[in-house]
């Protein structure tokens, strides 16, 4: 049962980078929608490994990715060092969230995605390892 909860954790997460890839691709004036697809890939990544690594059902409470980076260094040491880009990701939250006045461009979506992506690739090949043995 558990192996089949995670799977759907791994699906979701992938599905937001899918989104990420797609907005990539086209001329659009919401690119902020891209970020924060690419936040919620790599928070749903990292609480899938907590929870794998610590045989749960229950992901911790919280959007903040370094302190789940700290918590998934636990079973996967090698994330903290992606942490500045996980910073970098996550100091976007606000402005997702809520209006500040200024946009998010094609540009600043493309920056954030290549900070990010070798974060995605190290914990899917994580989790996918982890995976197996389950």
């Amino acid at each position: 049962m558990a192996n089949q909860f995670y799977a759907e954790w791994y699906f979701y997460a992938k599905s937001d980078f899918d989104q990420v890839l797609d907005m990539m691709k086209k001329a659009n004036p919401h690119y902020h929608i891209g970020i924060y697809h690419l936040h919620q890939s790599v928070e749903k990544l990292l609480k899938l490994l907590i929870m794998i690594h610590a045989r749960q059902e229950e992901p911790p409470r919280t959007h903040d990715l370094l302190k789940l980076s700290i918590k998934a260094a636990e079973s996967f040491s090698e994330i903290v060092s992606y942490q500045d880009s996980l910073i970098d990701l996550h100091e976007y939250l606000p402005r997702l969230r809520y209006p500040t006045g200024d946009r998010i461009t094609h540009d600043d979506l493309e920056i954030c995605f290549a900070k990010v992506e070798p974060v995605l690739k190290a914990l899917c090949q994580k989790i996918d390892e982890l995976m197996e043995m389950l």
